[in-house]
C-alpha cells in the first residue's frame, strides 16, 4: 500500500496544482509543450487507472461486488491455511477464524477505494456510476458490520 499512497499523493497534487475537477482543465496536465512531461503524466494516469481496476470490486453492482468479496476472502483464507500448515505467522485478513470480513471491507473502501475513485472522477467524470455503486455497497457493509458487532455482544 506504500506505492498506493505515494501515487495517490502525486496525482492529487498534480490535479490540485492544475485545478482539475470533473474533467475540466485536464489539458493542462496531459497536454504540454514538453513531451517528457506529457509522457510522465500520461503514465501516472494510466498506472493509477490500472491500479483502480485492480481494487474496483466494491464499485460493481452489489451482487457482483459480494461475489468478488467472497472470492477474495476465500483466496486469503486459503493462504492462511497454508501459512498455518507451514507453521508461519498467518498474514493479516487470512485467518478464517478471526478475520472480520465486513469491517475490513468498510475500512478498505473508506481509506483506499473511495479516495481512489473520487480522485479519478476528476479526470474521468464518466465513472460517477461506479461511485454510486460504491456508496450502496459501503452502506450494506456498514450494516453487516454493525450486525456482526451486535451478535458478539
Amino acid at each position: 500500500m506504500e506505492a498506493h499512497s505515494r501515487n495517490y499523493a502525486y496525482l492529487k497534487n498534480k490535479l490540485d496544482m492544475f485545478e482539475i475537477k470533473k474533467g475540466i482543465n485536464l489539458n493542462k496536465f496531459l497536454v504540454n509543450t514538453d513531451i517528457n512531461t506529457i509522457f510522465d503524466n500520461q503514465q501516472h494516469v494510466l498506472g493509477y487507472s490500472l491500479h483502480a481496476c485492480d481494487i474496483s470490486g466494491n464499485t460493481k453492482e452489489t451482487k457482483i461486488s459480494n461475489k468478488w468479496k467472497d472470492l477474495l476472502f476465500e483466496e486469503f483464507f486459503a493462504q492462511g491455511e497454508i501459512e498455518r500448515k507451514e507453521g508461519v505467522p498467518i498474514s493479516i485478513l487470512c485467518d478464517r477464524n478471526s478475520s472480520k470480513i465486513n469491517h475490513s471491507q468498510v475500512g478498505f473502501i473508506n481509506f483506499v477505494v473511495k479516495p481512489t475513485f473520487e480522485l479519478l472522477m476528476n479526470i474521468f467524470p464518466e465513472i460517477y456510476p461506479l461511485l454510486n455503486n460504491l456508496k450502496i455497497n459501503l452502506r450494506n457493509l456498514q450494516k453487516l458490520a454493525k450486525e456482526d458487532d451486535e451478535r458478539k455482544i
